[in-house]
């Protein structure tokens, strides 16, 4: 639900505020963790745990009549109308004005890329082609960030002191995280910015190797 909540919401944003929604919605995923940290501190039992946790999901069920549909989505389906209304309810709700000669421009592009694309599709084996190397390095980097992220974030507990406190106090140091690409990105660029985290983050996590044991963790 949040991979797919978050493509949508960066989709509903400008490219130059993309960075700035990135960090305030990744920012709402921390603040979950800290909820999630806070329910299992005071209710021990871990049904009741799920009882409380699943209760937020039952939201979602709402966002089928409140949440505008993907723009991109109904351009690929040649749905044009859908795509101009829901550009020009955006552009009221923001108080700006959507002159009728772009949204044009935008439909007549979109027929042209429709009528390049196989059947009136984008294929996904044509993609693959042409992005070979960018698809496998960037599912390499995601593995490997999701190994890491969750590897510390679920270690929490095990190091010394109260174990959801560690872990609430885990989730609220990544907030800051979220807002650092606003500093870096525009001077640095992409490549760069992910690069530099992620090695930095790597030698991070290799010093604590050569950290005296029981010194930070529990005999546990």
């Amino acid at each position: 639900m949040y991979s797919v909540c978050f493509i949508l919401g960066i989709e509903l944003v400008g490219p130059k505020r993309r960075v700035i929604a990135c960090s305030l919605i990744t920012t709402f995923y921390a603040i979950g963790e800290v909820a999630l940290g806070l329910v299992a501190k005071y209710f021990q039992n871990w049904r009741v745990i799920l009882r409380i946790v699943y209760i937020p999901a039952v939201v979602f069920i709402t966002y089928i009549w409140i949440l505008p549909e993907s723009i991109r989505w109904l351009l690929s389906q040649a749905k044009e109308e859908d795509a101009k209304n829901l550009l020009q309810r955006a552009a009221r709700v923001n108080k700006r004005k959507l002159s009728e000669n772009l949204l044009d421009k935008l439909i007549l592009s979109n027929r042209e890329k429709l009528a390049s694309a196989t059947g009136g599709r984008f294929p996904i084996r044509e993609s693959f082609q042409k992005l070979t190397w960018r698809i496998i390095n960037c599912s390499f980097c995601w593995i490997i960030v999701v190994l890491v992220y969750y590897g510390i974030s679920l270690n929490a507990v095990l190091l010394d002191g109260d174990k959801y406190n560690n872990f609430i106090l885990i989730a609220l140091i990544e907030i800051p995280g979220f807002f650092l690409p606003l500093a870096i990105m525009p001077r640095f660029g992409r490549r760069y910015s992910l690069c530099g985290t992620m090695l930095l983050s790597g030698f991070c996590c290799l010093i604590t190797t050569f950290l005296p044991a029981g010194k930070c963790f529990t005999n546990k």
